[in-house]
C-alpha cells in the first residue's frame, strides 16, 4: 500500500538528486513566505496536498506539483525561467511515475 509519507518520501528523493532542484517542501503553499526564503533554495520542487478520494477500497492522493523559481524584477529572465521550469516538471513526472512503477510491483514500499 502506497501511504501519503511514501509519496512525499518519493517526491524529496527525487528533489535531492535533481541536479536542478535545490530543495524540497511539502504543505499548504499559502502558509508559506516565499519572498522570506533565501534565493539559494530555488528552484524548489513544491508539493501541495489536494482532496484525495476513496471509491471501492481504492485510495487516490491528490497533489499539486510546482516548481517554483525566481525571476528578476525586470522580467528579463522570464523566459529562460519558464522554459526550465517546465523541463524540471518533465523529469520530476517522468521520474515519479518510475518510482512509483516500482513501488506498485513488489519492489520498497518504505
Amino acid at each position: 500500500m502506497i501511504t501519503y509519507k511514501n509519496i512525499t518520501d518519493i517526491l524529496n528523493d527525487i528533489a535531492t538528486n535533481h541536479h536542478l532542484i535545490h530543495s524540497y517542501h511539502n504543505g499548504l503553499l499559502d502558509e508559506v513566505d516565499i519572498e522570506k526564503m533565501d534565493s539559494s533554495n530555488f528552484p524548489i520542487l513544491y508539493a501541495e496536498p489536494e482532496a484525495s478520494t476513496i471509491d471501492s477500497g481504492l485510495l487516490t492522493y491528490g497533489f499539486t506539483i510546482y516548481i517554483i523559481s525566481l525571476v528578476k524584477e525586470d522580467l528579463s529572465n522570464r523566459d529562460i525561467v519558464w522554459s526550465s521550469t517546465l523541463e524540471i516538471l518533465q523529469d520530476v513526472i517522468a521520474e515519479f511515475k518510475q518510482n512509483m512503477t516500482v513501488q506498485t510491483s513488489g519492489g520498497d514500499s518504505g
